[in-house]
């Protein structure tokens, strides 16, 4: 079956009564500690192209993000970097951090997948950039070009 074009009515009326988030399957369980992760990953892409097989990976990606963070505290509460490069600690971070990169790839939740190309990204900015600007200048009366 083909998708739908996203420039459509029919794709503007499904969005429109499309829930804000997706919670997870039934058969997966996340922790309270991984639910503003899975919230965030779901986020990333519209509602109707999650599949159940993507939850459970974006469960997996919530989970290995929110032990990341767990992992991090653990090793600042130590005093920062561990000394040695031989510590478990060091390792397992290293590993979980490949395991979420490796699974926001696998899910097209990251950056180029959500942004677009970074060669693009400047001409995305402008009209941030400009807003910012209009701001700060309505703020402090200044000469400013007109375009």
């Amino acid at each position: 079956m083909r998708r739908q074009r996203s420039d459509s009515i029919s794709a503007a009326v499904m969005a429109a009564h499309a829930p804000d988030t997706v919670a997870p399957p039934s058969h997966i369980s996340l922790s309270h500690g991984d639910m503003p992760f899975w919230i965030d990953i779901v986020s990333a892409r519209p509602v109707s192209t999650w599949n159940g097989s993507d939850l459970v990976l974006a469960a997996e990606l919530a989970r290995c993000r929110a032990d990341v963070e767990t992992l991090r505290a653990e090793i600042r509460s130590e005093g920062g970097i561990l000394k040695t490069a031989e510590h478990p600690g060091n390792r397992l971070l290293e590993t979980l951090v490949k395991r979420s990169v490796y699974l926001s790839r696998l899910l097209h939740v990251h950056a180029e997948a959500t942004q677009g190309e970074s060669r693009h990204q400047a001409k995305r900015s402008v009209p941030e950039h400009d807003a910012k600007a209009a701001v700060r200048d309505a703020l402090i009366p200044r000469l400013s070009a007109v375009r």
